[in-house]
């Protein structure tokens, strides 16, 4: 009769937890999309929506795994032991997920990259698409396409690469990037004049920025840095005994093929006007 009456009490307890299991999980499952969908739509940028998905996403979740072991470990001290356990384990079988994952908060935390960043580590270049808790996600730019166009290719990065590797985001600070065209002329030929048309299409072509713009990168910007000159130039050199042009402008990252494209279009058709100006070839050149 004991024996029976004490299964009965056990199946009772076992049933309880399982259905306030069920509860925990379904308030959880609620309160996301509550969290989400409810004030998601209220923030403007995009990657703060993701940074807000991916928050709520993980506090859930320990906080679910948090209660569901506090159910099922009767005493604390079984608790404590059983996530000391866990955290020796995961120390030595799971330390790189657990390092990617600490890194993930070093991401957030230091402001490294958002979404649609445009990034280069360990020899990696794309558009940041996905920031995971272990990965984050880059489209490839450049590797075989030229000028640093997308290649179609999709990258994980483990995050703990952060701490180990060099990183460069070209949408910080400046959010241009400065691109530049040598144009290389023979020496008997009127350089100046071909200065005078490479200078017009420099300024056509730069990323022309307002006092009031650039007062604001030097001011937003967190750095110990000031950018003193924000115009387009044009730098004369001679090298291998030619003249060489060098166009510096400032362009939008993604903006560089079409710019250069557009620019080499524009000197080809100016220069068919001059006689008194030709490019080296590159079999000449080198």
């Amino acid at each position: 009769m004991n024996t029976f009456s004490c299964t009965i009490n056990w199946s009772s307890l076992y049933e309880n937890r399982v259905i306030i299991t069920i509860s925990i999980l379904l308030f959880l499952w609620l309160t996301y999309h509550f969290l989400v969908r409810g004030i998601t739509p209220h923030i403007s940028r995009l990657s703060a929506r993701y940074i807000w998905r991916e928050f709520v996403s993980y506090s859930l979740i320990a906080l679910g795994l948090i209660l569901i072991l506090r159910l099922w470990v009767d005493r604390l001290e079984g608790i404590l032991t059983l996530l000391s356990i866990i955290a020796v384990a995961a120390t030595l079988t799971l330390k790189e997920l657990i390092l990617n994952g600490a890194c993930w908060f070093v991401i957030i935390w230091r402001n490294l990259f958002h979404l649609g960043d445009r990034i280069e580590i360990d020899d990696q270049c794309g558009d940041v698409i996905d920031m995971g808790l272990f990965y984050f996600t880059i489209l490839e730019v450049g590797n075989w396409i030229d000028a640093e166009q997308s290649t179609g290719r999709i990258i994980k990065i483990p995050n703990m690469l952060v701490l180990t590797k060099c990183l460069a985001n070209y949408s910080r600070g400046l959010k241009h990037i400065w691109v530049e065209i040598p144009v290389v002329l023979t020496l008997n030929g009127n350089w100046e004049c071909a200065k005078d048309l490479l200078i017009q299409l420099a300024e056509k072509y730069s990323k022309k920025l307002s006092k009031k713009e650039e007062d604001a990168i030097n001011k937003n910007n967190d750095q110990i840095m000031l950018f003193k000159k924000l115009t387009s130039t044009v730098y004369t050199s001679i090298k291998s005994g030619y003249i060489v042009l060098t166009m510096r402008i400032l362009c939008e990252p993604r903006q560089r093929r079409e710019i250069e494209h557009s620019i080499w279009e524009d000197i080809l058709r100016e220069l068919a006007n001059h006689d008194d100006i030709q490019l080296a070839s590159a079999k000449d050149f080198k």
